[in-house]
């Protein structure tokens, strides 16, 4: 559900281009400040040939009590470094200018090792707020145009849903393993007949094989664009043809040869 909320704002980032480049801080933007909660904006850009993503992200709970413990440890310093270090975060996040965030890296290295951790993580938040983006060093006026190629902004999905994607994935991969990908080969070589049997079975791979590609190839944009619950309905409906198939529409060859398997097949087509 996380991936069919996503709202594309390509021509919004685009607007924010200047002189060939990109510097944003995502909760300087109307994008986040009208988000009800954590969001992701996400951006393909490219340079001439040459496509990157970029990614900011606005703080999660938990990286909001990240910030509010490197507040409490900078309330505790002297007032020079407290000055420096929120300096710095105006830095980090791209609202000031960087050479203060060189001379902030001096103090932080000199705090404890604690102290030094729970500022490092800070920074980690606010530099995740911002996307910096910029033609390669030496491009010069002449280089290539940015070009916005995608942009997108939506929720942040929360710590579960991978594990829950994953295990989803899991359960169809097994109950297919015990299921349709066994049977389905004891199946073909049993009610084939004979004189088609290593044809049919050679056609059956391929359609199996060319099945499984595209499945592979459409499987990151169909969830990109609608989520993972729609390949996990379209699965469950090849599941339901497939039990429906089994059950109403193939014999039953339990206990039987071949041969009369054969000779049911024909006696329906006399019937027919």
């Amino acid at each position: 559900r996380f991936e069919s909320q996503r709202v594309d704002v390509r021509a919004e980032v685009a607007a924010l281009v200047r002189d060939n480049a990109l510097d944003l801080n995502l909760l300087d933007t109307r994008l986040a400040q009208s988000a009800a909660g954590p969001v992701q904006l996400t951006i393909l850009y490219q340079y001439g040939a040459r496509q990157q993503v970029a990614e900011a992200y606005t703080a999660t709970p938990e990286a909001q009590s990240v910030l509010a413990r490197a507040q409490a440890l900078v309330r505790t310093l002297p007032q020079d470094q407290r000055a420096l270090l929120d300096q710095a975060r105006a830095a980090w996040s791209g609202r000031a200018d960087p050479a203060v965030a060189d001379s902030a890296q001096q103090l932080i290295a000199s705090l404890a090792p604690d102290a030094r951790a729970t500022i490092d993580a800070a920074r980690r938040v606010h530099t995740a707020q911002r996307i910096a983006i910029r033609p390669a060093e030496g491009a010069g006026a002449g280089g290539a145009a940015l070009e916005i190629v995608r942009a997108s902004v939506g929720p942040i999905p929360d710590r579960n849903s991978g594990m829950l994607a994953a295990l989803c994935i899991a359960g169809f991969i097994a109950a297919f393993s015990i299921g349709p990908g066994v049977c389905v080969w004891l199946a073909l070589s049993e009610l084939m007949p004979t004189r088609i049997r290593s044809v049919g079975m050679g056609v059956a791979l391929l359609i199996n094989q060319g099945t499984g590609t595209l499945i592979a190839g459409a499987f990151l944009p169909i969830v990109g664009n609608f989520g993972y619950h729609m390949m996990f309905l379209f699965w469950a409906a090849c599941t339901a043809v497939y039990f429906i198939t089994a059950t109403f529409f193939l014999p039953e060859t339990k206990g039987q040869s071949l041969e009369e398997i054969e000779r049911l097949f024909a006696r329906s087509g006399a019937v027919k």
